[in-house]
Order: structure tokens, then C-alpha cells, then sequence
């Protein structure tokens, strides 16, 4: 392995750990956020209204992205017998992540 593979295997690696880091805390701040508009609720038959609900979905978007740019670190560093899970996984990760933004207005408009 050359030199120059070792810096980009190591830049993933950084990179993959930032991003599943920031997963992490942006789930626990989702998690904060859903179980404050819970809370604000009047009844249980309510459904979660403004602003909460706005950044949920926001939250939501950017977990999507961020999930899919640490799907694409672990394609990196799968053993070549294993890539093409990790490809099948990183694909599905992308149509999630294209589809939440779609589902989020389906949610509103209805």
C-alpha cells in the first residue's frame, strides 16, 4: 500500500467516524425534539403540530444524508468479497434518503 492510499484510507476513516458521530447526536436531539412536542400534545389523539414537527422532518433530511455518507466510508473499507453488500446497503441508503423528503410532503399536503 502506498503512501497516498494509507492518507485516504485514513481520511475516510475520520471522515466515516465524524459522520456516525454527528448521526448520533442528531438522533438524540430528534429523539429530544419528538418527545418535547409529545409533551406540548393537549390529547393523545392530537398529532405533533408546529414548530416541532418542522424539525423533526429537517432533522430527519440530515440524519438520511449523513447515514448515507457513512454508508459510503464502510463501502470503502469492505473486503472486496463483501462490496457488494456494501453497495446494495449504500444504494439503499440513497433511495431513503431520497425518498424522505418526498414522504415529508405527502405528510404535510395531507
Amino acid at each position: 500500500m502506498t503512501m497516498n492510499n494509507v492518507d485516504i484510507s485514513n481520511s475516510y476513516r475520520k471522515f466515516g467516524r465524524i459522520t456516525c458521530l454527528m448521526v448520533f447526536a442528531l438522533g438524540i436531539f430528534y429523539d429530544t425534539i419528538t418527545a418535547i412536542g409529545l409533551f406540548s400534545l393537549e390529547s393523545s389523539h392530537d398529532s405533533i403540530g408546529n414548530p416541532y414537527f418542522t424539525i423533526m422532518e429537517i432533522l430527519s433530511i440530515q440524519i438520511a444524508l449523513l447515514m448515507a455518507i457513512s454508508m459510503l466510508a464502510i463501502h470503502h473499507y469492505a473486503s472486496p468479497v463483501d462490496k457488494y453488500f456494501s453497495l446494495i446497503a449504500l444504494i439503499f441508503m440513497l433511495v431513503v434518503k431520497i425518498n424522505i423528503p418526498i414522504m415529508g410532503t405527502f405528510c404535510i399536503i395531507s
